[in-house]
This record gives C-alpha cells, structure tokens and sequence, in this order.
C-alpha cells in the first residue's frame, strides 16, 4: 500500500492537464514516438530462479484493475481497497484489484508458496526480512528486484514500489483507474533504492553416499559415474537414520542423523571432522526424517513425515524446534522424498508408493495436489532424489540394497536409467548430496 504522495489523483488533474496542453503545441514539432513497451516477462540475464519465477507470476497480473489498499487481507491475492477521495481513490472500495505493494507481494507468493514479503505497505517491504540486500543505482538492479521510489529521497518518503523485468522495464500498478502494466524505468524520476530477495546460487550437482549404520559410517562419492570413494566421515549412533543438507547455507552438503528414539537432528558443517555442530529435537516417535529449503532462503532445515496421518510437517530452523509448515500428502505406506522438482529454489514434498514402485510430486507445500508422477524402479528399491546433472531440478532415482547399486533418472517425466552406478554394498543406506560443489 502507498502514501499520498505516489498518486496521480483527480484533485490534481485538472493543472496536470493545463500544463500537459500548454506545451503540446510547442513540442508536438520536436517529439518522437514513445517506445513501445516489450511484453512482461524476464528481459535479462543474472537473476536467481526464485526472482525470475516472481517475475513471471506478477507479469500474470497484468490487466487487473489498481485498487488502493488491493491485496492487503490475509493472503496475497487481489481484494476490494479502500475509498479515499482525498487519495485520488474515491472509488476503490468498490475495485477488486492490486496496489503496487499488493502486486509484488502476491508475484512472489504465486513463485515460491510462502507469502514471504507479508501483508505490510511499501515500507514494511523495504525493511522486510526477506530482503537479502539494498542498492541505490536502477544500474545495479536484476530481473525480480523490487524497486522503491521516494518523495523526498529518503526511507521515511518511500510511496511506491515496482518489479524490475530487466533492459529498463519494469510491471507495476501505479493509480487508481488504471491496469497493472509493464511501464519504463523513465515513467519515475525519484527511484530511491533497491532490495534483492534472493541471490543467484549456482546448481551444484548432486553425487552419492552411503551410511553403514553398524559403524555409524558415511562414505561420499564426488560423481555419479566412478563409483570410488572420495572421503568418510563417522557421525552418529547405532539406530540412527541418515540425513543430509546445507544446514550453514554455505553451498556443500554436509551429514546428519536424525535419532528415532528421541526425535532429535544431529548436525555437522563439516564432512571431516565428525562434530556435532547442532542439534535439534522435532516430531515425535516413529516419524520419518525429511530435510529441504522449505522457506527458499538457501539453507537446509529439518522436517518430519508422519505415516498416521501421510502429514509432512516442516520448521524453518534448525534452531528452535516449532511447526512453520504442514502438508497432508500420500497415503499411509508412501516413503516420503524431497526436491527442487520445477527448478524454483525451493524444497517441496513428495512421496514413492513401495507398492507400484511410482514417484509423486507436489511442487507447492501449502496446497497438496499431485502435480506429477512417475514409475521407476524395482520391488524393494530404496528411492534417491537429486540434481544429477546440474541442471537446478531435483529427479529422482533409486538404490538397490541387494546389489549395491544406484539407478538414476534426469527426468521426473520419462522413465529412463541415465547413470548406473555400484557404491557401496549390500544393505548400506543411500544418502545423497553435493558433497564437494
């Protein structure tokens, strides 16, 4: 939602107007056609994929009426604003739409699930927590930024904000009367700063391991194709189960054990030393372990799935032990999986159904809806999922316990072995992650 100042507003337009008439006839001789405005989407390069996916889902909103106060209830989306004749609004209660805070908190909501910028106006964006960072020149802004104008040049004026799509456009909705478009970076003369959520990552890709839970021994393979040993870690306890993530946000995956007896996460950030650099107790007896991005920010956090109640249930820390999250997913006898499965950054759930030997995905973890699937494997089959071939998305695969070898697929759409690999031995638990980038 936007102060006073950003809006054109009928008070005003009637000097507007004698001004805009007054120099008409003078400038019509000497002026050019405007440029037309390219169709909304991502327009450059150098943005990470949460941003551009935002980028997208706003430049779905083009069309939708402004609406001052519009998309400020409890969850993103359009609603009625407010009637503020002294606003230039005195109409919007009566107008289903967006304001321009409204626009780029549900484009982010529709990317990445959660509503991570909040229902808050253009100041609350500005100081969110979901910012990664500030900048003050339009010369450093990517595809997904949001950029913030202000009437007086400082914090305290900020009115309006924008997405960037790249090569000098950007979409927004700007006044009352009119439709979220697609306008040039020039439309604005007091742009004050920048904010970035998310920063470009690399796609590392996903190698293999194994955990010999007799020793408590994790053995790492930094390739899908050798099947040689780069590197062993103990860690852990007799009993324990195996996890794995970037739990520091550092960018390498590290070990874990998740301990049934007592609920409780284990961590360490280092694959060499074998320390516990933390500890968390969530869920409770007989849940399974699940680890993911649940909250898109970069860094591992711990989850559980429920086999009562096929419930997936995820914190956002791996510091205090709180539900953030839940998922009603699959059915009782599912053994539950995690992945990036459409490239956006972030980890949702699924589920492999041991009786048909079949994968399921759902990319959102608020709605559950199956939104893919895929048989592959064989009775008894262990699955795996991850980023084989570097490419951001999450597939999936499977390890054969009786042979000691994966099977691993680069598609969650066509069935087929891409890479065969014996790694380990008979019985050995498979754990997968980029152990070395």
């Amino acid at each position: 939602m936007e102060v006073a100042t950003h809006r054109t507003g009928w008070p005003r337009f009637s000097a507007v107007l004698l001004i805009a008439l007054s120099l008409f006839a003078s400038g019509l001789a000497n002026s050019s056609p405007a440029q037309a405005a390219p169709a909304c989407g991502v327009l450059a390069g150098g943005a990470a994929q949460q941003a551009n996916n935002a980028v997208i889902n706003t430049c779905y909103q083009i069309g939708v009426p402004y609406s001052w106060g519009g998309g400020h209830g409890p969850q993103p989306g359009p609603t009625l604003g407010q009637c503020d004749p002294n606003n230039g609004a005195p109409n919007d209660c009566h107008v289903k739409g967006l304001d321009c805070s409204g626009l780029v908190r549900y484009g982010y909501a529709l990317a990445l699930g959660p509503d991570i910028l909040g229902s808050g106006n253009t100041d609350a964006q500005w100081h969110s927590p979901a910012v990664k960072t500030h900048f003050y020149s339009t010369a450093q802004a990517l595809p997904g930024d949001l950029l913030f104008y202000s009437s007086n040049n400082t914090v305290a004026g900020i009115h309006h904000v924008a997405m960037y799509l790249g090569a000098g456009w950007i979409v927004e909705a700007a006044n009352s009367g009119e439709l979220v478009k697609v306008s040039n970076l020039s439309a604005h003369t007091d742009f004050y700063g920048g904010a970035r959520l998310f920063t470009g990552r690399p796609h590392y890709t996903t190698t293999l391991g194994i955990y010999r839970g007799l020793s408590s021994t994790f053995s790492f393979s930094n390739s899908t194709t050798s099947g040689h040993t780069d590197g062993t870690l103990t860690f852990g306890a007799q009993g324990d189960i195996p996890v794995s993530g970037d739990w520091n946000a550092d960018g390498f995956t590290t070990v874990g054990t998740f301990r049934p007896s007592t609920s409780t996460f284990y961590f360490d950030n280092s694959n060499i030393t074998g320390n516990t650099d933390g500890s968390l107790a969530f869920g409770q007896f007989g849940d399974h372990p699940v680890t993911g991005d649940w909250d898109c920010d970069g860094s591992t956090t711990v989850g559980v799935y429920r086999d009562s109640n096929s419930t997936f249930y995820f914190d956002n820390s791996n510091i205090t032990s709180r539900i953030d999250g839940s998922l009603t997913f699959g059915q009782k006898g599912d053994i539950p999986i995690t992945g990036d499965w459409d490239g956006d950054g972030c980890t949702t759930v699924g589920v492999y159904r041991p009786s048909n030997s079949t994968f399921y995905f759902d990319n959102s973890n608020i709605t559950a809806h199956t939104d893919g699937s895929i048989t592959f494997g064989a009775t008894g089959d262990v699955p795996v999922t991850g980023d084989w071939n570097g490419d951001g998305y999450t597939t999936i695969g499977v390890f054969r316990p009786t042979t000691g070898v994966f099977y691993l697929c680069n598609s969650n759409i066509t069935p087929h072995t891409d890479i065969t690999t014996a790694f380990g031995q008979q019985n050995d638990t498979p754990i997968t992650g980029a152990w070395n980038h």
